[in-house]
């Protein structure tokens, strides 16, 4: 049998715990944390996740080509996952309009990133890519 590897959303983009607090002072004080969570890695890895969809399916990306995807110099996807990932916590938690408030933070950060096609962990001015939600209405 083939050996299956999981693909690890984003791996180029670290967020950690403390990204978090830095966002939400108290929401490092252990009081948001459900049971089995030690940490807030399973919040911040479901949000990669649906990135990494959400930048797969409006680019059209391979997996090999994701896994070049980085953030930018200015880190707005460090900002987004994390306000993406506040919200999923509080959500876990039955906070739904503290949630609401986070999401739409999140959802004035663009989705910008860089696409290192050449590897050399440079930004350059063609691989900044920007992924422009889809807006219904007017």
């Amino acid at each position: 049998m083939a050996d299956i590897t999981p693909i690890v959303p984003l791996e180029n983009i670290e967020v950690l715990d403390a990204d978090l607090t830095a966002r939400k002072g108290d929401i490092g004080s252990g009081k948001y944390l459900l049971t089995g969570w030690s940490d807030f890695s399973e919040p911040i890895l479901a949000v990669k996740r649906r990135l990494y969809d959400d930048i797969q399916a409006n680019t059209g990306y391979t997996d090999t080509q994701m896994a070049l995807v980085k953030d930018t110099s200015n880190q707005t996807m460090l900002d987004k996952i994390s306000y993406m990932a506040i919200a999923e916590i509080l959500r876990a938690n039955n906070l739904w309009e503290a949630a609401e408030g986070y999401d739409g933070i999140a959802a004035q950060i663009p989705l910008k990133y860089v696409n290192d096609r050449d590897e050399d962990s440079e930004q350059d001015e063609g691989e900044v890519e920007l992924v422009n939600p889809v807006t219904f209405g007017r």
